[in-house]
C-alpha cells in the first residue's frame, strides 16, 4: 500500500505543482486573460459559473448605480472588478459586431483594494509603450500598455491602481468598431482645489 501512494503521489506532483503556480503567481504572467477569463472569448457564463451572480450596490452608500445588463461589478478581496457585456443596443452602431455572441466579455477592470508594486507582475518592458496618463502631467502617474496583448495598467507612484483586460489587438482586426485609443482605460484628469476656486 505504501508503495501505491508513493507512485500515486509521484504522479500528482506536476498537477499540483500547476496549481501551486495557477493560485502564486500574479495574473500578468498568465497573459491576457484574468482567473481564465479572456475578452471576446469568453462570456458572462463563465463569469458567473466563477463568480456567481453579481452582487447589487453596497447598502453603506459607497457605491449607487443602476443594475444593468451591459455590464457586472464583483467586490472581492482584491478589489472591485468591473466586467462589460456585448449587448444589442451596441448592433446598431456595425455590422461587424452582429458575429459576436451577446454577453460575450469586451473588457475586465479591476480597481485594486491594495495597491501592489508593478515589479510584482513581472512585465516585459518591451512589450509595453508608457506614457503618463495624466493632466496635468508629472504627477506621479505612469501607464502601461501592451495593446497586442489587450492589459492596460495604471500607476502611481510605482503602484498599480488598476488593470484592464481588453480585447487583443489580433481579435479586433477587421472590425472598425472595436478600434479604439487603449490609453483611454489610464486617462485621467486631476484637478487641484485651492482656496478661494470653489
Amino acid at each position: 500500500m505504501l508503495i501505491k501512494r508513493t507512485k500515486y503521489m509521484k504522479a500528482m506532483m506536476p498537477i499540483l505543482i500547476s496549481v501551486f503556480i495557477v493560485l502564486v503567481l500574479p495574473p500578468m504572467t498568465q497573459g491576457k486573460e484574468w482567473r481564465g477569463i479572456v475578452p471576446l472569448h469568453s462570456t458572462r457564463e463563465n463569469v458567473e459559473s466563477l463568480l456567481g451572480p453579481p452582487p447589487p450596490p453596497p447598502n453603506d452608500g459607497t457605491r449607487i448605480y443602476t443594475l444593468s445588463d451591459a455590464r457586472s461589478i464583483y467586490f472581492l478581496d482584491e478589489g472591485e472588478v468591473f466586467i462589460a457585456y456585448h449587448r444589442p443596443e451596441l448592433l446598431e452602431r456595425s455590422e461587424c459586431l452582429d458575429s459576436i455572441p451577446i454577453d460575450t466579455i469586451l473588457f475586465i477592470q479591476v480597481t485594486f483594494k491594495k495597491k501592489p508594486e508593478l515589479s510584482e507582475f513581472q512585465i516585459d518592458d518591451r512589450k509595453f509603450i508608457t506614457f503618463d496618463p495624466s493632466k496635468p502631467p508629472n504627477i506621479g502617474f505612469k501607464a502601461y500598455v501592451n495593446d497586442e496583448e489587450g492589459i492596460a495598467i495604471c500607476t502611481q507612484d510605482g503602484k498599480v491602481n488598476e488593470i484592464t483586460y481588453y480585447i487583443a489587438a489580433k481579435d479586433r482586426r477587421g472590425c472598425s468598431a472595436m478600434q479604439s485609443d487603449p490609453r483611454r482605460f489610464c486617462s485621467i484628469h486631476v484637478d487641484f482645489i485651492t482656496p478661494g476656486n470653489r
